[in-house]
Formats: C-alpha cells, structure tokens, sequence
C-alpha cells in the first residue's frame, strides 16, 4: 500500500515519493492509503474499457474489482469512470488521472523489480554437501524447512561422495556436510559442531541369526563377524568401538551402499553409524545397539560459521 497526505494538487510524482517517505507509518486524520491492487484495476479498467475484462485480466471476480474500484475513488474524493449501457468511459478527473497513475505503477514496479533483484544477489548461501542414498531422508526435510523458514538463507545441496566431502570444503567447492567426528588433524582449520552423540547400528541379512533382535549390545556381538569401512579419519574409528566386543573385518575401499550390498552372508553383517540407518533399511535388516558411536556433526568452513550456526540450531530443536 502507499500512504501519504492529501495533496493540494496532485503532482503524482511527489505523491509516489510522499508515499514511500510515509510507508509504514500509522495513519491519522487527513491521511490516506492507496491500495497498490486498486491502481492496477484502475488502469486495467481503462485499458480494457470494460470491469469485466480487467477482472478475467487480475484473475478475479467482476464484483471483487468493482469494489476495488468503488473503494478508490471514495479514497480520491472524484469519480474516475462514468458507467453506462454503452460502455465503460473515463471521466475527465479520470482521464487526467490515468497517465499520472501509469507513472505511480511504472515507479513503484521497477522499484519492486530492483529490490526484488537486489534481495535475491543478497541472500546468504550455505552449500550442503551430501551423497545421494546415503543420506538420511530425515535430514533433507529438515533442509527443506529450513529453506522454508529461513527466507534470508538457502541451504544449496551439492552431491559429493562422502569421501571426498571434507576435501571439498577445504577446496571452497561446499561450505559443509554432517559426519562423524574426525582427527584435528583431518579438520587442518575447519570447524567442528557436535550435533549428536549417537550410537552403532548393524545391517544384516533377514536370516542372520541376531534378525530377530530390537536392540543389540556388545555382549551380543561376541565371536561374530562385523564388516566396517576403512575410516582411519574418524576420532573413534569402528575398529576402536567394537574392539573387544566381535571379530571386525575392514573393506579396504570407500564403504559405499554399492559395495554393502555384496555382504551377502548369512553369517556377516556390516556396521554403520545409527544416524544413517534409514539409507539401508530397505535393503538389509538393520538393528540399532546401545555401542556409543561417538559424536556426529556439522564440518564446515569457518567462514560461514554464523550462517551454519543458524542451521545448526535448526537441526538440534528438530531432530
């Protein structure tokens, strides 16, 4: 809408001014509003030469413009159009009128334009990094709320393997991703932001004979075999969290879904984090446990660490 004083003469180019000096402000006596739907059925309506066909125009009902228009002219104090059998005409206020308000609407829509452009070159950008099926649909939701919420922020999904999505931040290529905790040595300068303590699940196949189990713990495990990827980055490696605990075999290769895929023993199952259980529940049985996997979190470039802050503490209220 635009506000603004009632002007002795109507210089519309001092009104449209007037207009966005005032935006905003409570109004008082003497004041007006000028609704920027009515400009634009105004002008439609001449245009046209008919309330019908700048209604079918602005897609709505006939009468829904009429009363726009109605309301304009009690808010401009004179008539704009004369009604009649023969047709729809302009009065002469009308008339002298329309081209100063095709200048308000030219005005007030570039502006919008440039604004529009200028917020969009301005929004804040966090690039997710992500690999698609190993990656928790839990998660994109969250993402997708986020985006949906946060309208200053987007959260740009970028699909790189997982092995290769800290070498990405440090290569300016993501900005994060959300793993297992790593050695300091491995961050060399990125940040870390716990998000989770979590937990080791294990996949299996339906006639493995722990299938049956809700939850597994390290007396389970021993004597039987565990299959791990080979992660010697991880803080608290899998060897390390089941040592003692059963016989780990180590896949000397990126541990993707692909090569999991291939356990095809009765007798083995492979071992992942909890927090990615939901990636191979359609594919083995997976049974969580009670082993402390350790911590899970966002690694990130630090030069967006507000921003992933934000996505941060969306992530902990709702996950």
């Amino acid at each position: 809408m635009f506000y603004g004083k009632t002007p002795q003469k109507r210089d519309m180019t001092a009104f449209v001014y007037k207009c966005v000096e005032n935006a905003g402000r409570v109004l008082t006596e003497g004041e007006y509003v000028m609704n920027e739907q009515w400009l634009r059925s105004f002008i439609l309506s001449a245009e046209c030469g008919s309330f019908s066909k700048a209604a079918k125009a602005s897609f709505i009902s006939t009468t829904a413009l009429v009363q726009q228009i109605n309301l304009f002219e009690k808010e401009l104090g004179f008539s704009l159009f004369r009604r009649s059998n023969s047709g729809l005409k302009l009065t002469p206020a009308g008339e002298s009128f329309y081209s100063t308000a095709k200048q308000i609407w030219e005005i007030y829509d570039t502006g919008r334009k440039q604004a529009a452009a200028l917020a969009k070159q301005n929004k804040a950008e966090i690039r997710f990094a992500f690999e698609p099926y190993q990656f928790p649909e839990n998660w994109i939701t969250l993402i997708g709320s986020f985006n949906a919420e946060q309208p200053d922020i987007k959260v740009r999904m970028k699909n790189i393997p997982i092995t290769e999505q800290v070498n990405a931040i440090h290569a300016g290529r993501a900005d994060c991703c959300i793993l297992g905790r790593p050695k300091e040595e491995y961050l060399d300068g990125l940040g870390f932001m716990t998000l989770l303590e979590d937990t080791y699940s294990f996949c299996m196949n339906p006639g493995h004979p722990l299938a049956g189990r809700s939850l597994l713990t390290r007396e389970d495990l021993r004597g039987r075999a565990v299959i791990c990827g080979n992660y010697p980055t991880l803080v608290q490696s899998f060897e390390d969290g089941l040592r003692d605990a059963a016989s780990v075999r180590t896949v000397e290769n990126d541990y993707n879904l692909g090569a999991r895929m291939e356990f095809g023993s009765e007798d083995e199952m492979y071992v992942i984090h909890g927090s990615w259980r939901d990636t191979h529940s359609l594919l083995k049985r997976v049974i969580d446990s009670d082993i402390p996997a350790g911590e899970v979190g966002f690694i990130y470039d630090r030069k967006k660490e507000n921003l992933i802050r934000r996505l941060h503490q969306f992530f902990a209220e709702n996950i």
